[in-house]
């Protein structure tokens, strides 16, 4: 950051700074890089002192940094306005550095925050928004403040304080609903005696548990309603115990009016006293720390002569705050965690939404694991709960589970580890925005359209497209679980369209703890080479390498390491753009060395020069979760086994024009010729071969010598959509009932010079039927009962005048 501290440091005019031309373009240049250190260094200052100090440091130059080019931009713009001649002026502007946007952070609103309102629809829906597990807590403390509580809540109380009499000893869980500290028979208020004529009550527990929703629980009971009238104020104190603040909100709170004297504390507090009068009434002060033991007595001071059946109820984190401000009427009241059952019902609530957790037993293994972590805390269980459904995957809820975060002591003054997580995986620019909102005061109320329009004009918003700047602020409001998908604190993005220099990126190598590469060319000379790959472990989603055909040998390649890269779960493996004739010999071997990893979903393979597809890695049990399979531009490509995949669901092999027989390895038997397999094969084995495939494409494999057994609903019973396409003369010949057997065929595509048999059938369950054939077509035979078809598309259809009426269209 030298050029910032250079430019700060000599407080150049901004007339004169159209010279340092040079200064702000590195400052454009660093300003990236500092940010992500600021997001890598978030991970660590919670372990590390002083790295925590540098990161605090290192903020507020990168920030100091962003307000000098904004003041840059404004005067550019300011000079734009005053002469639009003075061309110099748009020179100035730097608007790029504030609006550039930066694939690792914009955020695309319809994918990333469209789920949020369906799912609180759901836990409205479950009840999971009340007070689960806290009954019984609010009927003790309401009876504490001497009201009346229904025959069936005294029950229940009198029963709960007969359990801890009984129990007398800690449960083994963390999670209990047993309310600490209360003697065998909690006291009315009414029968009490205390210190002074107003009873305080303290509820305190850790942060995340529950402490003012039960508070605000209580306030809002209609029985309580009942007994104190409108004479119940709230007061929110947090960590500033400002006498004089809270002393005027509670005299507002009477006279509904703004208190605009400003009179000492003790004028205040006559004045507090008058409003109070003689009726009783309740006072909650909300989240009191520990900086009020020492103004707690004169702020309490004029309370001892209140109205008799008056309650202060406090809510805290400390024990010595509890300890210190309760009267000896009123025992302190540990709130614990909820109870195992009931916790693990919200936190799967939260964690699987609208899914049924049976449906995910792994999944539900890691959750108990990580639920016991959180300590029955209802507000962990929601903001970890929603971390988790972002990605229902194993791969996701592991990570979450092995956060070192996890490992931090945790004090009486802190946050849970589990809500510092949370904080973690927010993108950067939402965690400006929510660290923006920790300047207001705790429970300052603030309209939307206001706290946008802040955001945007400190630049905390980045476009997305067409998007307007505050219409992404506000979809900012709401954080879905497809959120995940945008956060990788280790990312590379290269951008869209751009051809990527990675060569300049020295020791790539070197980033093994990158998560988002997506691209890596692989180079001649002297330049990257595959094995730099080796220890890039952490890479996920998706990954493209190019120019494998500058590979040299099998050893080259395997030194990448796929294999070990098992969160990927999208692999494309490019050679090169195509290939029409015989390469190097060693291509076979190289692509035995690149192993994919075992949870791989998606496998593309383009500009393969061997003339055989075997690897020892391609069969069912290496590749048990692929989906996809593209073979694309393999032009010398002559024979390709294809084993059983179960979760193969898209086949697709385009421009491959040597491609001659394609075989289905069915079960252990070994595989058979499409050309010559017969029906009984696969059933003879017990398997049925790529059973969950929907869509078959073939493109431009001009040498296929036929189709007989390829396109077999024996092979492929659930297939939904079949493509060919060629643009030269096949020369197949399809038997009249190739079609017919295919139940769940919606789509059939044909664009090719094949001969389509007399009194061909096909299946009533076809929606859409594209011919584009320079052969015969027997079209009456074709369409009989396609009672289901939507489209129909015909061109080329050599003797075809019409289509004779009679046919179920």
């Amino acid at each position: 950051m030298d050029a910032v501290e250079t430019i700060i440091s000599t407080g150049i005019n901004i007339y004169e700074a159209t010279q340092l031309s040079d200064e702000l373009s590195r400052l454009q240049a660093t300003l990236p890089k500092a940010r992500f250190l600021i997001n890598r260094g978030e991970w660590g200052r919670f372990k590390n002192k002083d790295m925590a100090i540098l990161l605090s440091q290192l903020k507020d130059t990168t920030y100091d940094a962003e307000d000098l080019l904004r003041e840059f931009d404004d005067q550019a713009l300011r000079q734009k306005m005053e002469d639009a001649d003075r061309s110099w002026a748009v020179g100035l502007s730097i608007e790029a550095v504030q609006h550039m946007p930066e694939t690792s952070s914009v955020i695309d609103v319809s994918q990333v925050f469209g789920r949020d309102k369906e799912r609180d629809l759901v836990i409205e829906k479950l009840g999971v928004r009340s007070m689960i597990g806290r009954n019984s807590q609010r009927d003790q403390v309401i009876e504490l403040l001497g009201v009346p509580l229904t025959r069936g809540a005294a029950a229940r109380a009198k029963e709960k304080r007969a359990a801890a009499t009984v129990t007398g000893t800690k449960s083994a869980s963390c999670r209990t609903k047993k309310l600490k500290g209360e003697s065998s028979r909690a006291p009315r208020l009414d029968e009490a005696k205390c210190i002074g004529n107003v009873s305080v009550l303290p509820i305190f527990s850790i942060g995340g548990v529950g402490k003012s929703t039960l508070a605000q629980f209580i306030y809002n009971d209609p029985r309580v309603q009942a007994h104190f009238g409108k004479r119940r104020v709230w007061v929110c104190v947090s960590d500033l115990f400002d006498k004089r603040r809270i002393t005027k909100e509670i005299i507002e709170s009477f006279t509904k009016e703004e208190y605009k004297p400003l009179f000492s504390l003790d004028a205040l507090q006559v004045e507090m006293m008058e409003q109070l009068g003689r009726r009783k009434f309740l006072l909650v002060l909300d989240d009191i720390w520990q900086e009020a033991i020492d103004e707690w007595e004169s702020f309490y001071a004029p309370f001892k002569n209140g109205p008799k059946g008056s309650m202060i109820l406090v809510t805290t984190r400390f024990t010595t705050v509890a300890d210190r401000v309760a009267t000896n009427n009123c025992k302190p009241i540990q709130l614990e965690g909820l109870d195992r059952d009931i916790f693990w019902e919200f936190f799967s609530k939260c964690s699987f939404g609208e899914e049924r957790p049976e449906s995910y037993p792994q999944l539900q293994d890691i959750g108990h694991n990580i639920a016991s972590r959180l300590c029955g805390s209802p507000l962990a269980a929601k903001t970890i709960g929603r971390l988790l459904n972002m990605e229902l995957t194993v791969q996701h809820w592991e990570t979450v589970r092995n956060s070192e975060l996890w490992e931090l002591p945790h004090r009486e003054n802190e946050i849970l580890p589990a809500l510092q997580l949370s904080y973690l995986y927010l993108p950067q620019e939402l965690k400006r925005c929510f660290a923006f909102c920790c300047m207001f005061p705790k429970d300052y109320s603030f309209e939307r359209d206001e706290i946008v329009d802040i955001w945007v004009a400190e630049g905390f918003v980045v476009s997305s497209g067409s998007t307007r700047l505050e219409d992404m602020g506000i979809s900012l409001k709401a954080i879905s679980p497809d959120v995940i998908k945008l956060i990788n604190l280790h990312r590379l993005a290269l951008p869209t369209g751009c051809s990527p220099k990675l060569s300049e990126i020295s020791r790539l190598g070197n980033l093994s703890r990158l998560r988002n590469l997506q691209y890596f060319i692989v180079e001649t000379g002297d330049g990257r080479k595959i094995g730099e790959l080796r220890g890039m472990n952490q890479l996920s989603v998706a990954l493209l390498i190019s120019s494998i055909c500058n590979v040299k040998n099998e050893e080259e390649a395997a030194e990448a390491s796929l294999v070990e890269k098992r969160y990927l779960q999208n692999l494309v493996l490019q050679w090169r753009k195509k290939v029409t004739s015989l390469v190097k010999s060693s291509e076979n071997g190289v692509l035995e060395a690149l192993h994919p990893p075992p949870r791989i979903e998606h496998l593309t393979v383009q500009g393969f020069g061997g003339d055989s597809f075997s690897p020892s890695w391609f069969r069912l049990e290496s590749l048990l979760t692929l989906r996809s399979l593209v073979l694309f531009h393999c032009g010398v490509l002559k024979n390709l086994s294809i084993p059983s995949f179960p979760s193969l669901e898209l086949l697709m092999l385009s421009g491959n024009i040597w491609l001659k027989t394609v075989t289905i390895l069915g079960g252990s038997t070994g595989g058979e010729t499409m050309q010559h397999a017969s029906s009984s094969s696969s059933s003879s084995n017990g398997t049925t071969c790529l059973s969950g495939l929907t869509y078959i494409g073939l493109y431009s494999c001009e040498d296929l010598q036929n189709l007989d057994r390829c396109l077999s609903p024996e092979y492929l019973p659930s297939i939904k959509s079949i493509e060919i396409d060629s643009s030269s003369d096949l020369g197949l010949s399809m038997p009249v009932d190739s079609f017919v057997g295919f139940k769940y065929l919606q789509d059939l595509k044909i664009h090719c010079k094949l001969l389509c048999p007399q009194g061909m059938v096909l299946p009533p369950s076809l929606r859409r039927l594209s011919i584009v054939s320079g052969r015969k077509v027997d079209f009456p035979a074709c369409l009989q009962s396609l009672t289901s078809l939507n489209i129909l598309h015909l061109s080329s259809c050599d003797g075809m005048e019409s289509i004779p009426l009679g046919t179920n269209l």
